[in-house]
């Protein structure tokens, strides 16, 4: 599977615009899960050319998984964690439910909004403070759906 993930992150990059998000075997089932996202979202267009690329790389790579597998290429929808640095930037301005540690705790709020993201670091306000996070101390952050 490690030459398989090595071909996704490959073709997955700053130049093609979209980024590995989950690469998930289910050893269960025999099922690849393969979340992938971009700034600009995810057009089913580009999980179907990443599945013929995929595809294509398995066929002339038999070996590689030799009892067999079902692979799936989609999003990872709006209510999906925010875990790369893009996508807390393009999800400014929107409420989020966070769990965070703090001094060994996991913390939870469950509506905040994110106000910024610079550097690595998230910026985080509540009705009574503000404060920010570094990626490394977020445990989950998911964007609040609203109607």
């Amino acid at each position: 599977m490690e030459e398989i993930r090595n071909f996704l992150e490959s073709n997955l990059n700053e130049e093609s615009g979209l980024f590995l998000v989950e690469f998930n075997f289910l050893k269960s089932n025999r099922l690849l899960k393969i979340f992938i996202d971009s700034v600009k979202g995810v057009t089913i267009d580009d999980c179907a050319k990443i599945a013929r690329k995929l595809s294509a790389f398995i066929d002339e790579n038999e070996n590689l998984v030799p009892q067999g597998f079902k692979f799936e290429v989609s999003s990872p929808g709006i209510e999906y964690p925010l875990s790369l640095p893009f996508q807390f930037e393009k999800n400014i301005g929107r409420n989020v439910s966070l769990k965070f540690k703090e001094d060994d705790e996991l913390q939870i709020i469950t509506n905040l909004k994110l106000t910024d993201f610079k550097n690595g670091k998230a910026f985080f306000q509540t009705k009574k403070k503000e404060f920010v996070l570094g990626l490394e101390e977020i445990v989950e952050a998911k964007v609040i759906v609203e109607f």
